[in-house]
Parts: C-alpha cells; structure tokens; sequence
C-alpha cells in the first residue's frame, strides 16, 4: 500500500525493519519481496549503486524468488538512461521472465513481460516493433498496477513517438482513463508518470502552458518521496526537444 501511494519515507523504514528480521534466516519468497521493495525505493530516488545491489541480491545464485517479483525484475534491472542516451541491451532476464511464464500457465504475467519487450523496442529506437501493443491493450480494461512497471505506460510512449494528431490524440484517451482509474485506485506511484507524460503530449500540442501546469503537478505528487528516476528516465527517452524541455521545466517546479 505505501509503495502503491509513493510514499518511499514510510516504505523504506517498514522494509529496513523487516529486512533486519529476516537476516539470519533462510531464503525465501518473502525475502524477495523485502529486497524487490528496496530495488524499486533506490532506483526512484536515484541511488543507483544501491539499486544494483539490492538486484543482484534479489536473483542470488538459483533461487528463484516469487512469481510476480520475477516476472518484474527485467523491467528494473534495464540499465537507468544516461547522459549519452546510449540505448539500453536486451537482458536474458526478460526471456528467461517469459519462458518462465510460459512454462508455468501465467499468461497474465506473460502478457506483461511481452508488453515490456515493446517498451525495450520504443527504448532502442525501434518504433515498429512496438505497435503490436496497441492491438493488444488499446481496448482492454485497466488493471490495479502494485508493481515496478505498467504496459499502460508503454502505450502511451508508444502513441507520443508515433508524433502524429491521431495518436496523440489516442494518448490523450488513454491518459484520461488512466488518470481517472489510478486516482481512485490511490495509486500515486503512476499517477505522477502519467501526468509527466500528459505534459509531454501537450508539449507535442505546442500547448506550453498546460504543459508545465501538468509537469509542476506531477512533480508536487513526486516530491515526498523524492522520486527522481521516473521523470529522468522520460528525459531520457523522449525526443532531443522532448528532453531538453522536460528538463528545464523539471528543474523550474523542483
């Protein structure tokens, strides 16, 4: 519930405790569920050495943790965008995620792991193997979203390349939806990624105004839990004009 509300303070001290309790005991599922929840704080907050470590604790030797914290844990692990905007690599965690769910019946997972494969496409420059995703998702209900990524997301980056009025305007649908479901789902976590990508399609719109309004209000949602990743990442993966944008009016609201 804390992670779902974006409130890392709260968070990161209900899981340090639980960690020091599990210290000595054997690996287990829930271990697993303690170090995924540290992964994610540090990566939001742009403490990436510690994000590491906290991954490679999470997938220690032949373990295999959890269900759903595997099929989530490629989608972490992608290398954060750096300043050179170098594109990211495949990882074998994401087929090794999707032959797991295949193996064991979890199409709901497998479903999600495929939309990530989209997200990898739009990531590395390769619009055209993404669109798959909208044929997939464009009219299916929305789901409650606990964990570290959301296919939703992923559509709507992929609607926002596409840079033209029609998809703009299916990303602004989608948005709304989103928008309306994740607020009375209390779910603040993706609440602040939509409304970061809202601002960048009425920055697409040449509607600067609205732009920033929406930007400061994502930012107000992301300050508590000093948040940083998701809005850096956007930067990252958004346009030359996109991302010089993004940032300056980032730096403007913080």
């Amino acid at each position: 519930m804390q992670a779902i509300a974006g409130d890392l303070p709260a968070l990161a001290e209900n899981v340090n405790r639980m960690l020091a309790l599990v210290q000595d005991l054997p690996w287990d599922a829930h271990t697993a569920v303690i170090y995924y929840h540290l992964a994610a704080i540090n990566y939001y907050q742009n403490n990436l050495a510690a994000w590491n470590r906290r991954w490679q604790s999470c997938c220690p030797g032949a373990i295999t943790p959890s269900r759903p914290y595997l099929s989530i844990a490629p989608f972490s692990w992608q290398p954060p965008i750096r300043s050179n905007n170098a594109p990211p690599k495949p990882t074998p965690l994401t087929a090794f995620a999707l032959d797991f769910c295949n193996e064991t019946g979890h199409v709901q997972l497998a479903e999600t792991v495929r939309a990530f494969a989209a997200e990898l496409a739009l990531r590395q420059g390769r619009p055209d193997d993404a669109r798959f995703l909208a044929l997939e998702l464009a009219d299916t209900p929305l789901l409650p979203t606990p964990f570290f990524y959301s296919p939703y997301m992923t559509l709507v980056k992929l609607y926002l390349c596409q840079n033209m009025a029609a998809s703009l305007q299916m990303a602004f649908d989608l948005l709304e939806r989103l928008e309306q479901f994740l607020a009375s789902t209390h779910n603040v976590r993706f609440l602040m990624e939509a409304l970061a990508l809202k601002a960048l399609a009425w920055q697409a719109r040449g509607e600067q105004a609205a732009a920033v309004a929406t930007l400061a209000q994502a930012i107000r949602l992301a300050e508590p839990g000093g948040y940083i990743r998701i809005f850096a990442d956007l930067a990252g993966r958004s346009t030359a004009c996109w991302r010089k944008w993004l940032r300056r009016v980032s730096r403007r609201c913080w």
